[in-house]
């Protein structure tokens, strides 16, 4: 039974920036998923974590995404906040009108060779995951700043790749993480869709 308490507090307290980072992530995403702007401050207090947590395990990549995701999440807390139309309490949900998301997958393809590249000169690894993932959570991080309800579909796939990634590298705290995001993802798509299919119920009702 010691053995196991032990196992048990090495899983959860042995890095205590990763354990941090876990906390305020689920935190982050429990929020926005109902569409609370704090749910921003905690992704920025996440991702300044988990900048510590990549530099040991050499994911160049994830750690420079973080950074970006500091600077994508002070974007989305105004946006969300002042973002909106005088008439409205909040900004409110949208799909991503479709030269959006031609123009942004063009951008992900593109942005993840020369991300790559990058990565490879800086001698990181698993380089074209790490700078797909990279590329791919930044598209779907400012797509839920402009609130398209797209960007849980994203999470998700995304989240299943790095579940993986997580598992190869012994971080089972963090993959723990995305195994949880999954149902978190796939839960703040559905509350996202009864906010859309509500927003069209008064619009409608209002003409």
């Amino acid at each position: 039974m010691a053995q196991f308490y032990q196992a048990l507090y090495a899983f959860f307290f042995q890095n205590p920036y990763e354990l941090a980072g876990f906390i305020t992530s689920l935190l982050c995403v429990w929020l926005n998923a109902r569409q609370n702007a704090w749910g921003w401050f905690f992704a920025i207090v996440a991702a300044a974590c988990y900048i510590q947590v990549y530099a040991q395990i050499r994911l160049i990549g994830d750690l420079l995404l973080q950074v970006v995701f500091i600077l994508v999440s002070m974007y989305g807390w105004y946006h969300w906040q002042f973002g909106k139309r005088a008439h409205q309490v909040r900004l409110p949900v949208s799909l991503i009108p479709l030269r959006e998301a031609g123009l942004l997958l063009l951008l992900v393809v593109v942005g993840t060779w020369l991300t790559a590249q990058l990565l490879a000169w800086l001698d990181g690894d698993l380089v074209y995951l790490d700078a797909a993932t990279t590329v791919i959570s930044l598209a779907a991080q400012w797509m839920m700043a402009r609130k398209y309800l797209e960007n849980w579909w994203v999470w998700i796939g995304v989240d299943v790749v790095y579940l993986g990634i997580y598992c190869y590298k012994a971080v089972y705290l963090t993959a723990l993480l995305y195994f949880i995001f999954l149902f978190l993802a796939y839960w703040g798509g559905q509350q996202w869709r009864k906010a859309l299919k509500a927003q069209s119920e008064h619009s409608g009702a209002i003409g």
